[in-house]
């Protein structure tokens, strides 16, 4: 990967991945709460 040819990509991707990491995380959590209960 040459991310110096397409930054603009590699940004975008990059938030992509911290957003799907973000919401993987917040539904771990809700599974959890549900099993918990």
């Amino acid at each position: 990967m040459k991310a110096g040819l397409l930054p603009d990509l590699g940004s975008q991707r990059e938030k992509q991945m911290l957003a799907w990491g973000a919401a993987a995380k917040s539904t771990v959590t809700l599974q959890r709460r549900v099993l918990d209960d």
